[in-house]
């Protein structure tokens, strides 16, 4: 059951290449997908998109799939991919699904509902607290970086 959410819409988007100029250019595509996808928002966009005819291959967490390929639809975050594609010095289109229709929230804390019945206290304090978090690293991301960096040492510091 959802508590708390930190974005008010889905940050998920499309990024296709600059040849998709809308919604109806994605008929046939194949699209690089994670795993989660395919019970979370790829069931709407199928639905609400038309896109019966598209293919499906793994998204690998890697944009050199997408920049090899013309034809490829790449999924994405729109703080990540996006990022990853202009580093590259290549270009993608940047759809947001909310933008066309898809409704939930981003980044929802879920808990239990036997949890938040049995110990609302807890998962209040939780959640203030995962909210203070994101107030302080965005005031201050160095320190927040530095602990991100030491546990993921590829990530740049962009």
């Amino acid at each position: 059951m959802p508590v708390a959410t930190t974005f008010q819409h889905s940050a998920i988007a499309f990024l296709p290449h600059p040849d998709v100029k809308g919604k109806a250019d994605l008929q046939g595509k194949t699209f690089l997908l994670a795993a989660e996808a395919y019970t979370s928002y790829w069931p709407w966009a199928q639905s609400a998109l038309s896109l019966k005819n598209a293919r499906v291959r793994p998204y690998t967490f890697s944009i050199q799939p997408f920049l090899a390929d013309k034809t490829l639809v790449q999924q994405g975050y729109i703080t990540s991919e996006p990022f990853a594609v202009q580093k590259a010095h290549a270009q993608a289109n940047v759809y947001p699904i909310s933008e066309w229709g898809y409704p939930p929230y981003g980044n929802s804390i879920v808990c239990m509902k036997s949890t938040i019945e049995k110990r609302p206290q807890a998962v209040a304090a939780f959640v203030k607290a995962s909210m203070q978090g994101w107030k302080n690293y965005l005031q201050d991301p160095g320190a927040g970086n530095v602990l991100i960096r030491k546990e993921n040492p590829q990530m740049s510091e962009e």
